[in-house]
């Protein structure tokens, strides 16, 4: 799918033009040369398939395609001075020979020095996002269109394997900072359909937080204080990073919405989210509608990672729905009306 997982639809492309206040002075590698500075990416979270319709795209062991921005650094869990900065366009496997190096553009030295000391190596997702005030964090500004994912720093060095602590190349394993929440809709019979019309909308209402600070040492951003910032209302999205135009309701089950990434929250299991449901009849007349969500805790009641499935039922009288935890972790089914 094309948002954010996979591509990421910024206009701004330019994320690392200037991030580097202190580039190194090695000579740039042969291509392929034993020096270049390599990685490999591994082990993401997402363990099960994402529900029907949704974001999601790396369900494997294997960060095959994923596209990183990559800051290197001779100071580690600093990277205020970077050693080099560029993007790296992974491929599957976890081996020295699975490993790549810096896409083209990169800036500074992407050659490791050649008196064997250390560069450690962070890496942050999407790659065109603009990140900013790089030091021991990286900041960024998101709208719910992003997946945002960052993996703690690796050192690597010149002959590194050999030498405690220091690696030949760097080994990146990513996690969702993010929570993802998926829209599906569904008449419950054809009398109800009748009655409801179309989806016109469907945003959550309330205050969100819109910034997180990546800590870059290791990759974290902690759901109780890495993220700031006010957004009024929150948006859901298509796959193609649009709208949902109006849509019909029909009886098929879990036809899917939209989909938005929020800042992570603690769960309670009682009114977590509020959505706002606008249909319109065959009449014309638009009805606005107030769900509550109760959001399960069976898996934990820190959101960060997991992924929401809310499937909302249109009935004649009322709507009713169903919070589903999969696609980012261990499936938990758990029935909750939403009236």
């Amino acid at each position: 799918m094309k948002i954010r997982f996979l591509t990421v639809a910024f206009a701004a492309a330019a994320m690392l033009a200037s991030c580097s206040k202190d580039a190194g002075t090695d000579p740039a590698p042969v291509p392929g040369g034993p020096d270049a500075i390599r990685a490999t990416a591994k082990s993401l979270t997402i363990e099960t398939n994402a529900a029907p319709g949704s974001k999601a795209a790396y369900t494997g062991e294997d960060a095959d395609g994923l596209k990183a921005a990559v800051y290197g650094s001779k100071t580690t869990g600093d990277y205020s001075s970077t050693y080099v900065s560029g993007t790296m366009t992974f491929k599957a496997g976890e081996t020295q020979g699975d490993a790549v190096s810096f896409d083209t553009g990169a800036t500074g030295s992407t050659s490791l020095p050649a008196d064997k000391s250390s560069v450690f190596l962070t890496a942050l997702y999407p790659s065109d996002a603009t990140w900013s005030g790089l030091g021991t964090t990286a900041t960024l500004t998101f709208s719910g269109k992003e997946d945002i994912m960052a993996s703690a720093q690796s050192e690597v060095a010149k002959g590194g394997g050999s030498e405690g602590g220091k690696a030949a190349f760097a080994t990146f394993a990513f996690k969702h900072l993010l929570t993802r929440i998926d829209v599906t809709i569904q008449g419950e019979d054809e009398s109800a359909v009748a009655a409801w019309g179309e989806v016109q909308s469907v945003k959550l209402t309330g205050t969100f937080k819109n910034q997180v600070a990546v800590t870059l040492a290791d990759g974290t951003a902690a759901t109780a204080t890495a993220f700031s910032g006010s957004a009024s209302g929150w948006t859901f999205y298509t796959a193609e990073d649009g709208v949902p135009a109006p849509q019909a309701l029909t009886t098929a089950e879990k036809v899917a919405y939209a989909t938005t990434m929020t800042a992570p929250f603690t769960a309670t299991g009682s009114e977590d989210l509020t959505l706002e449901v606008v249909t319109k009849t065959s009449s014309g007349e638009a009805v606005t509608s107030s769900v509550k969500v109760n959001v399960p805790t069976a898996g934990g009641t820190d959101t960060q990672g997991k992924a929401y499935s809310i499937n909302l039922v249109f009935k004649k009288a009322d709507i009713s729905g169903v919070a589903t935890v999969e696609g980012w972790g261990t499936p938990i089914d758990i029935p909750q009306d939403v009236i």
